[in-house]
């Protein structure tokens, strides 16, 4: 039984086009992908596609589909669940499966809420659909308008090179991950998503320069990437570079405002150089996004020490367990603070 699932569902088949729809998963659990889409005026939903934290998946099933809803939602984890959609309803199964007519779905299905539509017009391009903490962004590549780029070629037809340095880009870690990427990239040197994920893996392994370098590269490529933004600002962090990465953090913001996770992030910028008014402002803009952050209560609860206000950082670090009763860091502060 599959708790966890993020669903995009598709609308609609265009008759000439080759499309690729690629799903990232930019949140901080796992995500389970099904899609939907018409055919001969039903509407028919399968699943699912697995996309792991952090990385990348092409749906290599459905490439003539160039409009579509979407739904996103998490496992339960520490009795959480996450979810992403608001504007039409659909029939889902827990388990692999493909239901047509699920527009009117049958007793045994979920009915949940989509998202959408998200449309493109563009034959032969890759797009792209992120689910990320506070909302989910779509993007069409405007250099793929010509319908012959290297991207499209090679998601079309990918050898087993090709293969083989995808799985291990968009599902391993470490340097085989890295290993992929610059495979990938090899191939491709516009691949956006190839130079994302490898500087993800660079500042994973504290190789901060190189990180930025990748990240840089996947922002020319795509400028509206507000996760590519948001890592960059916190390899800058990590590399104890504030004002770049406060400036990163800054401009993921702006470029989404439903994006919780820098607001989260450069409230903790401004927590660790004793900024506490307004760290406090940044966490509060989180919470009121996501009031399910782990992070962002244990930061506002370090900030609310910082102020001297201990019956607030209290309440903070109780709910932060509440989200994860096995947070021990929160455990520790509250014996810390003499609270039960």
């Amino acid at each position: 039984m599959r708790v966890l699932l993020a669903l995009l569902f598709l609308v609609g088949i265009g008759s000439q086009a080759e499309a690729k729809i690629q799903f990232c998963n930019k949140f901080q659990h796992p995500v389970f992908v099904a899609v939907a889409f018409q055919d001969n005026g039903s509407w028919v939903t399968e699943g699912w596609i697995e996309v792991d934290v952090n990385k990348c998946v092409m749906d290599e099933k459905h490439p003539n589909v160039t409009s579509f809803y979407f739904y996103g939602e998490t496992n339960a984890f520490n009795k959480q669940v996450w979810s992403w959609g608001k504007d039409k309803e659909f029939g889902v199964k827990d388990d692999d499966f493909s239901q047509r007519n699920a527009d009117k779905p049958p007793a045994g299905m979920r009915v949940v809420k989509f998202s959408g539509p998200n449309v493109y017009k563009l034959p032969q391009t890759v797009v792209e659909l992120d689910f990320q903490d506070g909302g989910t962004s779509f993007f069409v590549p405007p250099e793929n308008q010509g319908g012959n780029t290297a991207q499209a070629a090679a998601s079309a037809a990918p050898n087993s090179t090709e293969k083989a340095a995808i799985e291990d880009c968009d599902h391993k870690s470490g340097d085989v991950a890295i290993a992929g990427c610059t495979t990938l990239i090899g191939i491709n040197p516009n691949n956006e998503s190839a130079y994302f994920n490898r500087g993800l893996e660079y500042n994973l392994k504290n190789d901060y320069d190189r990180a930025i370098a990748d990240l840089s590269k996947a922002i020319s490529l795509k400028p509206d990437h507000a996760n590519a933004y948001n890592s960059r600002g916190q390899a800058f962090f990590d590399k104890d570079d504030y004002g770049h990465a406060i400036a990163d953090f800054t401009k993921a913001i702006d470029l989404d405002s439903t994006y919780a996770l820098p607001l989260t992030n450069r409230g903790n910028l401004y927590r660790y150089i004793h900024a506490y008014d307004i760290a406090l402002k940044d966490l509060n803009a989180s919470i009121g996004i996501n009031p399910k952050s782990l992070a962002a209560f244990y930061y506002r609860a370090q900030v609310q020490e910082g102020l001297g206000h201990k019956d607030d950082a209290v309440a903070d670090y109780r709910r932060a367990l509440t989200i994860d009763p096995n947070d021990q860091d929160s455990k520790d502060a509250l014996k810390r603070l003499g609270a039960k």
